[in-house]
């Protein structure tokens, strides 16, 4: 997979735009050893700028739209799941302590409105460069750091 895609990038290779930044998309059908049968994979190739080699992420699928919108997708998918990562390690979404519906319902909700909280003070208090932070790390900067103190 890997020379299939060095051979494309070595054909889109811009020599006059070194200093750009280039990102292509192409696709071609490759079958590993286990597989039954090839597949359609997706390749993103991207060069930084001042880069001299690209980068490549490779995508198996079943999608027959562009090989750009097929990346689009599964990046937004990733995306979603640090999301869903996110409520289950900084706010316990994932650990229900009752066994009652109601109970739970009631717990999910507050989790929540702790996350929505928790992004609105991300967007509206914290420097950008303290932005990105998950909520852990927001927590052991802002709050243990502090108690210790």
């Amino acid at each position: 997979m890997q020379k299939a895609a060095q051979s494309m990038a070595d054909q889109v290779l811009n020599p006059d735009k070194l200093h750009e930044r280039q990102v292509h998309y192409r696709e071609f059908q490759y079958q590993a050893d286990s597989w039954s049968r090839a597949r359609r994979v997706v390749v993103k190739m991207e060069r930084p700028a001042g880069e001299l080699l690209f980068q490549f992420t490779f995508i198996a699928t079943n999608m027959t739209v562009s090989p750009k919108n097929v990346v689009r997708f599964y990046f937004q998918r990733g995306h979603m799941e640090n999301f869903i990562k996110e409520a289950k390690n900084g706010f316990a979404c994932d650990k229900m302590s009752s066994t009652g519906f109601e109970t739970n319902v009631m717990k999910l909700q507050l989790a929540m409105l702790a996350y929505n909280f928790n992004n609105w003070f991300r967007r509206l208090c914290l420097p950008e460069r303290m932005k990105p932070n998950r909520m852990e790390t927001l927590r052991s900067k802002l709050v243990k750091i502090a108690g210790k103190l």
